[in-house]
């Protein structure tokens, strides 16, 4: 693995390299989500390192850099600032949670024409008048039970005494900061507002049939939001599907793309998968 760091306006910014040598090899640019590190993205390419050159970008909401960010460039910025900054040349993405909001708005904003993405549990919500006091609420008062299960996926199913939990919870929350918090919201707020149907590449949208924070319906209307779009739902999985599916996200990895980056060798056959996946186009 070869790390490169820069700093950009006050922060770190930073590229993990993983991958085959070849400098033929398509290039993979893959975002972390909030308060996550771009290693998160290990245990699923590593089937795929043969083949590929993983560029793991590491942005300042990595939980390493504070919550204040956010007042010096929006989430899209600061990735087209790392593109620019370590001349990254991707001939497809993929992005995590709030990364993947991060990474549509880019597209949208900043602009990469034709390149393939993959978007991994994204927010969305159709219509700017469905962010109401309301969903704020929900979002808020549902905010501990997202971290507890973030904890829970991410112990690899070891059980974690309750009252241990509760005070990791706790910390969490203080840890991710009202800064963080409103960033998110700011970049969720965002989403009708961008004009998705401009977007001339294809985009695999993959989410947890049983994500309350990123329900089917918002993932569905999504995938309609955009012009060349697969929707693949997980049933009986959640939200950080990077840690509990693991071999299904290979899988699906793999296979858009094989079938989008015409140059890369056909992926080798994986092991049974460890559930069924449903596509809904």
């Amino acid at each position: 693995m070869k790390l490169q760091s820069l700093p950009i306006d006050g922060y770190t910014v930073a590229v993990r390299t993983v991958g085959t040598d070849d400098p033929q090899a398509p290039a993979i640019v893959a975002m972390h989500g909030m308060m996550e590190s771009s290693t998160v993205w290990l245990p699923v390419v590593e089937n795929l390192l043969d083949r590929y050159r993983f560029l793991l970008v590491d942005l300042p909401w990595n939980g390493a850099q504070g919550d204040q960010w956010g007042r010096v460039h929006t989430p899209d910025t600061w990735l087209a600032l790392a593109i620019n900054a370590f001349d990254l040349r991707p001939d497809a993405f993929a992005a995590h949670s709030f990364g993947a909001n991060v990474l549509l708005a880019f597209l949208a904003t900043h602009g990469a024409p034709g390149t393939p993405s993959v978007v991994v549990s994204p927010f969305y919500k159709a219509r700017q008048a469905d962010f109401s006091w309301a969903l704020l609420r929900q979002y808020v008062g549902e905010f501990p039970r997202f971290v507890e299960e973030s904890m829970t996926q991410r112990a690899g199913g070891r059980p974690v005494p309750h009252d241990c939990l509760a005070r990791m919870i706790e910390a969490a929350c203080d840890t991710f900061g009202v800064g963080n918090w409103m960033e998110f919201w700011r970049l969720f707020s965002r989403m009708p507002s961008l004009n998705l149907r401009a977007l001339p590449q294809p985009t695999l949208v993959i989410a947890g049939a049983d994500d309350f924070s990123s329900p089917p319906a918002d993932q569905r209307a999504l995938c309609a939001a955009i012009r060349q779009c697969e929707l693949e739902l997980l049933p009986g999985a959640r939200h950080f599907l990077l840690d509990s599916h693991r071999d299904t996200m290979a899988q699906l990895l793999a296979r858009f793309l094989a079938g989008h980056l015409p140059d890369a060798l056909a992926p080798a056959c994986f092991s049974r998968p460890d559930e069924h996946v449903s596509p809904v186009h």
